[in-house]
């Protein structure tokens, strides 16, 4: 696998729909990569954790057709 198609394995969450109500109360993630990422809470935001880096939501509950889309203001690094 090239390392490019690991980093966008680590944004995609397959088969569910995850609302943001989830990603505040933290939750554990098991994206197409394989590799778990963990979601919490920090004062108002909410804070998706990476192998090796952290990103914060910036945008959440963007409908598309299929699922929901959270925007993060970092790449996840694998």
């Amino acid at each position: 696998i090239s390392v490019l198609t690991e980093i966008l394995a680590l944004h995609v969450k397959p088969g569910a729909s995850v609302p943001s109500v989830q990603l505040i109360r933290g939750t554990t993630l098991p994206p197409l990569a394989g590799i778990d990422i963990t979601t919490e809470r920090m004062d108002k935001d909410i804070i998706v954790n990476g192998p090796t880096n952290s990103a914060k939501v910036v945008i959440r509950e963007l409908q598309a057709n299929n699922g929901i889309i959270h925007a993060i203001d970092d790449v996840l690094l694998p």
